[in-house]
């Protein structure tokens, strides 16, 4: 019995230390694999950070075209208005009023008064669509050796001065018994719509003016006396800068058409 117990005794021994030896060497192999400092502790694995979806691009939506221009826009129906005919405008927007001056007959609701030609105004306040009633503003006389037209009115406000509106217009004088020659003139007046008074000249350093003067004063004349028919100097073009008034004519008195 005794015998039995000491078998079973060193059965249980050998076991023991057989576990003990594979224990040591599963230890070793660990370190080997790992190093001596063991195993690092694995860190947790953590998902990627998608990327964002691109967001669509839209392309802008094109502009529109605008509407071709056809046809004619009428702003003055000269033979309804009983002036027989309209050209030669001078346009100019101040305080949101289209102010159209423009040539016209000599005439007053169709009946001539002698006159080549009187300037005529006609406004709109809603951007050209429709236009007043045409009025005479400035009138040229039909006797005389002066004044015969008043006709291509130039017209601008004198903001760095006196603030009152020039109108500069073609003229027309007998220099001869039946030779008539284009000039330029000018009248002003405090208001757009005139009335508008003709210079007349200087005295004592004080620029006059007057309603229908028998003699005008002329600021231009042709270079040289035009031959018969021709036009002289005119169709002038007035602008304000630089503090003063620049103008650019017509003139094809010497037989050749220089502005």
């Amino acid at each position: 019995m005794n015998r039995i117990r000491a078998v079973i005794v060193l059965a249980a021994f050998a076991v023991f230390a057989l576990i003990s030896i594979l224990s040591a060497r599963v230890g070793q192999t660990a370190s080997l694999q790992c190093g001596n400092g063991g195993c690092p502790t694995p860190s947790p694995s953590t998902s990627p950070t998608p990327n964002p979806s691109p967001s669509p691009t839209t392309s802008p939506s094109p502009s529109p075209s605008p509407t071709p221009f056809t046809g004619q826009h009428l702003l003055i129906n000269a033979q309804a208005g009983g002036f027989d005919y309209s050209y030669s405008p001078s346009m100019i927007e101040y305080n949101g009023v289209i102010y159209n001056y423009f040539c016209s007959c000599g005439c007053i609701v169709g009946t001539p008064t002698g006159a080549w030609d009187f300037t005529r105004l006609s406004t709109s306040a809603d951007n050209g669509n429709t236009w007043t009633p045409a009025q005479i503003v400035l009138e040229s006389k039909p006797t005389g050796d002066y004044n015969f037209s008043a006709c291509n009115p130039s017209v601008v406000q004198y903001t760095v001065g006196d603030n009152m509106w020039y109108m500069f217009y073609s003229s027309a004088y007998e220099w001869s018994p039946g030779k008539y020659q284009t000039v330029i003139q000018v009248a002003r007046a405090s208001s757009p719509y005139g009335p508008f008074l003709n210079y007349t000249g200087t005295i004592n350093g004080v620029n006059q003016w007057e309603g229908l003067p028998a003699v005008p004063a002329i600021i231009m004349y042709p270079t040289t006396l035009p031959p018969v028919g021709a036009y002289g100097a005119g169709n002038q073009t007035v602008i304000q800068a630089f503090g003063e008034f620049w103008m650019w004519w017509f003139d094809n008195s010497s037989g050749a058409n220089v502005t």
